[in-house]
């Protein structure tokens, strides 16, 4: 076997387990996508229209699935020595992943066996705390690094920003089908603004890593992270928005873009770990 073979065969076993991880990210988030649209078509359920509920079993299987693969995958980033973008935006992500998995089981619990979501529960407090943990590392992503954009492109960042905020204040400002006491509707006031401040810091971060990122060894795996971020704008104001509706139902395919962002940040910690591992640093002679 001569040596270009050898350098190949190596290259392709090393990239192997990335393959099949990324392979994984996708299956999950086309699975995903079929079965929220062509599974969940809603039935009369004691006189209400409501999604049955193996499928509502189903909508939690898979995004617990999506979550895993992506907290498993960027752990595995953090923990890698050979990570040159930077561990800490892993560990972000990663935690932030975890903390989201465990509150939408305990939301999972509350909404499958019991008549009615309370609220505050454990669940909206874990669930900020996952969404900090994910801006801090997309955050990460950007803070330290030559961001050489134009006048032009961080106008159109600041635009971005803009349109985000006020589609965030609509959404979060907008009023409900039913009212509560006026110190919950406070409390749930603050945590919608939370979650519209994260998912909008999330967007601008997106922003500017499709713009500043165009090429180079990590320009995929930042693509991926914008991608994510943008699927999580989109999955949080979207949600937050249906919920307000009397005929909400869980199961609408507005969740399905939660599975596409942790599926996105899966892959993108897939492909950053096997960018990593391959790269060989120089040796000064």
């Amino acid at each position: 076997m001569t040596k270009a073979n050898m350098t190949k065969a190596k290259s392709t076993t090393a990239s192997s387990p990335t393959a099949i991880a990324t392979l994984s990210c996708i299956g999950c988030a086309v699975f995903a996508l079929l079965f929220y649209l062509f599974a969940g078509i809603p039935e009369k359920i004691g006189g209400e229209w409501a999604r049955p509920l193996w499928f509502r079993y189903g909508t939690y299987l898979l995004q617990s699935v999506a979550i895993a693969l992506a907290a498993g995958l960027c752990l595995r980033n953090w923990s890698s020595p050979k990570i040159f973008s930077g561990r800490s935006v892993w560990l972000g992500l990663a935690i932030g992943s975890i903390c989201w998995g465990v509150s939408n089981l305990i939301f999972g619990y509350f909404d499958i066996f019991t008549d009615d979501i309370p609220f505050p529960t454990v669940a909206d407090w874990t669930f900020v705390t996952g969404y900090l943990f994910l801006a801090w590392g997309m955050a990460m992503s950007v803070m330290g690094r030559r961001l050489n954009l134009t006048l032009v492109q961080w106008l159109l960042v600041v635009s971005v920003s803009l349109v985000g905020l006020a589609i965030g204040a609509i959404v979060t400002l907008f009023p409900g089908s039913d009212t509560s006491g006026a110190e919950l509707d406070l409390l749930r006031l603050a945590m919608s603004a939370v979650y519209a401040l994260v998912d909008v810091w999330m967007l601008i971060v997106a922003t500017i890593l499709l713009m500043a990122f165009s090429g180079g060894k990590a320009a995929q795996s930042w693509r991926l992270l914008a991608g994510a971020g943008i699927a999580m704008f989109i999955g949080d104001l979207g949600f937050n928005f249906a919920i307000k509706s009397p005929e909400y139902a869980t199961g609408s395919w507005i969740e399905w873009f939660w599975v596409l962002a942790f599926s996105l940040f899966g892959m993108a910690a897939a492909l950053e770990f096997d960018i990593s591992a391959r790269t060989t640093p120089r040796r000064r002679g």
